[in-house]
C-alpha cells in the first residue's frame, strides 16, 4: 500500500465532501464507491510498476478527482473535473506543471480512452477494473440505472447485454500490471455474456418477454 501523503489525504477530504454535498443520489454507478475502487485500483498498479514518486502523487490525485465533474453535469463531466482540479490544488500550493499532468490523467479517462503516457495509461487502467469483477453484471446494471435517468437512454436487457459483450471485446488494458491482474477475469465475464447473448438469441423470449 502506497503511503498517503498530506496532499492525497486533502484530497479525500475534500472529495468526500462534495460528493456528500453535491452529488445526485441518481448517480448508481459513478459515485464515491466507484472513486473509491478506482483509487484502490490505482494504489495496486502503483505498487507493482516502476513509477517515480512525482507520478504517483499525480495519478493517485486524479484518481480521486477525475469524476468530480459528475456533481454538476454528466455529458461532458471530465472538463468540469479539470476546473475542479485546478482550484482543488491551486488552493493546495500546486505548481500549473503539477497541475497540467493531473489534467492530462483526468482527460485520458474520455471514451474512448487516450493513454500518452504512464501515468495516463495506469488511471485509465484502473477505471476499468470493474471490468474483472465477479459483480461485473450487478455494477453494469448500476450503469444502466443511471444511463437512463441522465441520458434518457433505455436498454432491453438483450441490448444492454449485446452492448456490454461489444464493449468488453473491444477493451484493452494499456499497462503491464493491469493485463496480468484483470485481464482473466474480464475474460471470464466476456465469456458469461457471450452465453446469455446466445441464449437470448436461440429465444426471441428470453428473458424478460416472457409471459
Amino acid at each position: 500500500m502506497i503511503m498517503k501523503m498530506e496532499l492525497i489525504e486533502n484530497c479525500e477530504k475534500y472529495v468526500r465532501q462534495l460528493f456528500d454535498e453535491k452529488l445526485p443520489a441518481s448517480m448508481y454507478f459513478h459515485n464515491i464507491d466507484h472513486t473509491l475502487s478506482v483509487v484502490a485500483a490505482t494504489e495496486r498498479l502503483l505498487s507493482e510498476l516502476t513509477v517515480s514518486d512525482s507520478d504517483k502523487q499525480i495519478v493517485l490525485v486524479a484518481a480521486w478527482l477525475h469524476d468530480t465533474g459528475y456533481c454538476y453535469t454528466y455529458e461532458g463531466h471530465e472538463a468540469i473535473s479539470m476546473t475542479l482540479a485546478g482550484d482543488f490544488l491551486r488552493n493546495e500550493q500546486r505548481s500549473d506543471l503539477f497541475i497540467s499532468e493531473v489534467n492530462y490523467c483526468i482527460r485520458a479517462t474520455r471514451f474512448p480512452p487516450s493513454p500518452v503516457r504512464q501515468t495516463h495509461s495506469i488511471i485509465c487502467d484502473a477505471d476499468m477494473a470493474h471490468l474483472s469483477s465477479p459483480y461485473y453484471p450487478e455494477l453494469t446494471e448500476l450503469l444502466r440505472k443511471e444511463w437512463e435517468v441522465h441520458l434518457g437512454q433505455t436498454y432491453t436487457e438483450q441490448d444492454w447485454d449485446k452492448l456490454n459483450l461489444r464493449f468488453l471485446s473491444t477493451h484493452r488494458y494499456f499497462t503491464s500490471a493491469g493485463q496480468s491482474n484483470w485481464e482473466s477475469g474480464k475474460m471470464s465475464n466476456l465469456r458469461s455474456l457471450e452465453r446469455k447473448v446466445q441464449r437470448s438469441d436461440d429465444d426471441p423470449l428470453y428473458p424478460e418477454d416472457k409471459p
